[in-house]
C-alpha cells in the first residue's frame, strides 16, 4: 500500500525527528510503501488553506498518490474540531484512509472513523480550554498592572512636535520619518 506521512510541529525551535522515525518504522514493519513525507513547522491553529504541505497532501490525495495518511497523533490535521473533520472528510472522500500512530486507530474501519471524530472533539476542547487559560492569565497581568504590547516611544515633546512640523506643511511619511514614528501614528495623533 502506498502511504504519505504527515508530520507537524507549531514552532521552528520543536522537532519532529523522534516522531518522523517512529512513523517510518511503522510503514516498514506494515510493509507500507512511503510515497512522500510532508514535515511542516506551522500551528495547528491554522487551517489547511494557510498550511502548505498538509494543503499538497490533499492535492497529492485527490491526485491518487497514496491510500493513507500516517499520522503521529490526530491533532498534527487540524486543532479544532471543523478544521479536522474537514480534512478527514476531504481524505475520505478521495478514498484516502488516516492512520493515527500513538492510538492505533485507523479510519478505515468504523470503529476507527467513529473515535477519530471523538478525538477530534477533545482536541478542539483542549484548544479552547487553553485559550481560556491565557486569557485569564493577560486579564490577571494586567490587573497587576503588566504592560503589553510594544512599548511607545511617544513623549510630550514628540506629540507637540508633530503638530508642529504639519503645521508647517510637512506630510505624514516625513514627519513619521523625523520623529520617529509609524505613519498611522502621526494621523491619529493629528486627529
Amino acid at each position: 500500500m502506498d502511504v504519505a506521512i504527515y508530520s507537524r510541529v507549531s514552532t521552528a525551535s520543536q522537532s519532529d525527528e523522534d516522531a518522523y522515525r517512529e512513523l517510518v518504522e511503522l510503514a516498514d514493519r506494515c510493509g507500507w510503501n512511503i510515497v512522500e513525507s510532508y514535515r511542516e513547522k506551522v500551528s495547528g491553529r491554522k487551517s489547511a488553506k494557510d498550511r502548505p504541505l498538509l494543503k499538497q497532501l490533499l492535492i497529492d490525495a485527490k491526485r491518487r498518490r497514496f491510500q493513507k495518511v500516517i499520522v503521529y497523533t490526530t491533532d498534527r490535521l487540524g486543532r479544532d474540531f471543523r478544521d479536522l473533520i474537514n480534512n478527514l472528510s476531504e481524505l475520505k472522500d478521495v478514498g484516502c484512509g488516516v492512520f493515527d500512530y500513538k492510538r492505533g486507530l485507523d479510519t478505515a474501519t468504523d470503529m476507527g472513523s467513529l473515535l477519530f471524530k471523538f478525538l477530534g472533539i477533545f482536541a478542539e476542547l483542549e484548544n479552547d480550554l487553553r485559550n481560556e487559560r491565557v486569557k485569564r492569565g493577560i486579564a490577571n497581568a494586567k490587573a497587576r498592572g503588566v504592560k503589553f504590547g510594544r512599548p511607545s516611544n511617544l513623549t510630550e515633546d514628540k506629540i507637540q512636535k508633530v503638530t508642529e512640523l504639519r503645521a508647517k506643511g510637512w506630510g505624514y511619511v516625513r514627519i513619521g520619518k523625523e520623529l520617529g514614528l509609524g505613519t498611522n501614528t502621526v494621523k491619529s495623533l493629528l486627529k
